[in-house]
């Protein structure tokens, strides 16, 4: 995930919950910007927003997760979830390994599917 859609996320999460935002001075929220960059880089942005919106939507909590907590939503997100978010990753309910991408084109007969890998 990148920057910009980083600081969307944290928008997204200090509009929904701005108690947990409400003493952040402009150099913490520097700090917390480059903080969950770091944190997400790795994740897909549809992974981390869908993380965010499950979060808003079933956690009955009046604070803003932190990016562990984030994270940790991402990485136990159920097959169901992975399938929605990566789709291109999927032959059925068989996950493809990264670095496999011609084995989707030679299962699927879809070039789109390997360049979709491709670019993840």
């Amino acid at each position: 995930m990148k920057r910009n859609n980083v600081q969307r996320v944290l928008t997204l999460l200090k509009a929904n919950y701005p108690q947990s935002f409400s003493k952040l001075t402009p150099e913490m929220g520097e700090i917390l910007l480059a903080t969950w960059e770091v944190a997400l880089s790795t994740y897909d942005d549809n992974a981390v927003n869908a993380a965010v919106i499950a979060w808003i939507c079933t956690k009955n909590s009046a604070f803003a997760p932190t990016v562990g907590q984030l994270v940790s939503s991402i990485q136990t997100m159920p097959i169901y979830m992975y399938q929605q978010v990566y789709p291109s990753l999927f032959v059925g309910d068989t996950a493809i390994p990264i670095g496999t991408a011609n084995a989707v084109s030679s299962l699927t007969g879809n070039d789109s599917s390997v360049k979709a890998i491709e670019n993840n």
